[in-house]
């Protein structure tokens, strides 16, 4: 007999309609992953420009150190061309014998100086070496760095204004694009 016994039941239905508030709240993750990417690129590019820098002023400090040991060959051959010269003007008695011991000190001072011009190009190539490969290798230890380069300054200098160098540096440093992501990523959050 059913008729006696009363079931009830409710029925509830629930709308989260307003919970959350669209999707633009709900897509917040995935946009802010997006900047951190587009950061993260421009993070990357910013090392990869310092590494490029950096390679670059080493390779341009073994560029003046080799033009430094061929200017103190150079100054080597004439302290050496003197001596020469002033031991034949002795003999010649030319000149008195005390000028000797004077013109040979110049070509000591001058070897002295070529030996520390060879050390620091030696340390320059080491240096270079060692920003392009960080594992040892002996192949590239002993290999000798050929340069091909060499600095000179032009005849005019052909450069914008000062204003326009400073906004397209300030338009593509990556530091300042990350910085922007940033904030962007705090304006989301």
């Amino acid at each position: 007999d059913w008729s006696s016994d009363v079931c009830s039941s409710d029925l509830i239905l629930r709308q989260p309609l307003l919970q959350g508030f669209g999707t633009r709240l709900n897509d917040r993750t995935i946009r802010i992953a997006r900047i951190n990417t587009t950061a993260a690129r421009e993070q990357y590019r910013s090392q990869l420009l310092d590494l490029v820098a950096s390679v670059l002023n080493l390779y341009y400090g073994l560029v003046a150190a080799n033009d430094e040991l061929k200017a103190r060959q150079r100054a080597l051959e004439i302290a050496r061309k003197f001596f020469d010269d002033t031991r034949k003007e002795i003999a010649a008695e030319a000149i008195p014998a005390i000028q000797l011991p004077r013109a040979g000190a110049e070509v000591s001072t001058r070897s002295q100086e070529l030996l520390i011009a060879q050390a620091n190009v030696r340390q320059q190539e080491i240096l270079l070496k060692e920003a392009i490969s960080h594992s040892e290798d002996p192949r590239l230890e002993s290999a000798g760095v050929i340069l091909v380069d060499r600095i000179g300054i032009p005849a005019a200098d052909e450069l914008p204004p000062l204003r326009q160098l400073v906004a397209t540096a300030m338009a593509k440093r990556p530091d300042v694009a990350v910085s922007r992501y940033r904030d962007q990523t705090t304006e989301v959050n």
